[in-house]
């Protein structure tokens, strides 16, 4: 049995030796891209997703190297329907079902990481 331990945070935690920065990929007009998010994802700006190995396909996990040991954890959202916010703005549409599958992928595909930093700043409910 884990000993699991669950924070909630509003400031992301600095980059560290078995941390993982899970964060979501989506497809655009342009190629995949990550989804809004907090983290500093400057190391990987340079970089095709692609080329990394990351998909927007649904549940699909791919790790990077992140800086001091810590790994980003490049993690596909699917095909999710854009939806409009109160702002005006696009945002992506998430729900349960959808929501518990990416739970399952990342306890399935991280459960060898002492910490995880789940970054979905950008998914809203529907």
């Amino acid at each position: 049995m884990s000993n699991l331990k669950i924070n909630v945070a509003s400031k992301i935690p600095p980059f560290k030796k078995g941390t993982a920065f899970v964060i979501g990929v989506e497809e655009s007009s342009k190629g995949i891209r990550l989804t809004k998010h907090s983290t500093d994802t400057s190391t990987l700006s340079k970089h095709d997703l692609s080329q990394l190995g990351a998909s927007s396909t649904a549940e699909s996990l791919t790790r990077v190297a992140a800086p001091n040991g810590a790994i980003f954890s490049l993690i596909g959202i699917g095909s999710t329907s854009p939806a409009t916010n109160s702002s005006g703005k696009q945002s992506m549409t998430f729900n349960q079902d959808s929501s518990r599958a990416l739970g399952g992928s990342i306890a399935r595909n991280l459960k060898d990481i002492d910490e995880l930093v789940i970054d979905f700043a950008g998914l809203a409910k529907p």
